[in-house]
Order: structure tokens, then C-alpha cells, then sequence
């Protein structure tokens, strides 16, 4: 499990985690995205929860967008 919402990890640093589950045969990775004290998922795009990524995010930087998120799934699907 890596816990993105309390400690933002750079996407190079979650598909290097990847890669490693990839090569150590592990199949599951949970992300933990959001908590009480943040929101890391960038919901600009969501009409009614615009605010919640500026408002619950540590700072705008520090956010996944949808495009990140994606290519973190493709870099997964990948590595299987």
C-alpha cells in the first residue's frame, strides 16, 4: 500500500515501486488517495467538487491529475 494522500510520492517514485512489485511477482497495489486531512486527486474537472482538491490538497503541486492517474494504471498494466 502507498499512502499518497499524507505524503505526496512522485509518480516516478510510484511506477519504480511498480516495477519492483513487477519483478518480485506481487499483482496488487493499493493506493491510498484520500483522508481526512487531504485530497490528492485533482478534482478541478468535477463540477460539483471543484474545490475539494484546492481546498483539501497540501498545495495545487501536489495533486494527481486524471492524466496522472491513468498513466500510472498503464505503467501497472504494463508490468501485469
Amino acid at each position: 500500500m502507498l499512502d499518497p494522500a499524507r505524503h505526496f510520492i512522485p509518480i516516478r517514485k510510484m511506477n519504480a515501486t511498480i516495477d519492483a512489485m513487477a519483478q518480485n511477482k506481487l499483482n496488487t497495489l493499493h493506493l491510498h488517495l484520500t483522508d481526512g486531512e487531504s485530497f490528492s486527486v485533482n478534482t478541478e474537472q468535477w463540477i460539483d467538487f471543484r474545490l475539494l482538491s484546492t481546498k483539501g490538497a497540501f498545495a495545487p503541486p501536489v495533486s494527481y491529475t486524471s492524466n496522472d492517474l491513468k498513466a500510472i494504471v498503464a505503467h501497472g498494466r504494463l508490468r501485469g
